[in-house]
């Protein structure tokens, strides 16, 4: 007895699965890597400069909104308590070294007392970060 041989689909698409299952697991993959940064409590623009390094990522980075809003590492907090997070790590010992991110309309006067307390906080070094110009 002869059997027929088996319906053959002409228009299968499953050699699609594969290529769909990679496309899922690439937008799993940039879902989860786009949402890996923090984003800032505010917007700064910081101020412009002719010179400059490159910022490393070993240091606090403290921000400061034209309004005076403050912000240690991407946590928006009240002044006092940024000035006491920062006693508290130099207490310990630790070199701190704080990086400042200025908004370039925020008063100059408004960092001096800033600074001030920087210092007496027990920062050792401070960092204007600004925006290299083209020219």
């Amino acid at each position: 007895m002869k059997l027929p041989a088996p319906p053959t689909r002409k228009d299968s698409d499953d050699h699609l699965i594969p290529l769909i299952n990679i496309v899922f697991l690439l937008l799993i993959f940039f879902m989860l890597a786009g949402a890996l940064s923090r984003p800032e409590p505010f917007s700064v623009e910081p101020p412009y400069s002719d010179e400059g390094q490159a910022a490393t990522v070993d240091e606090w980075v403290l921000s400061v909104a034209a309004d005076g809003r403050f912000a240690l590492d991407g946590e928006e907090l009240l002044r006092d308590a940024v000035i006491d997070r920062i006693e508290q790590r130099t207490r310990n010992g630790d070199d701190l070294r704080i990086k400042l991110r200025a908004d370039a309309d925020l008063n100059a006067e408004l960092l001096l007392p800033l600074f001030d307390d920087l210092r007496d906080a027990g920062v050792e070094r401070l960092t204007l970060l600004t925006v290299a110009s083209g020219g």
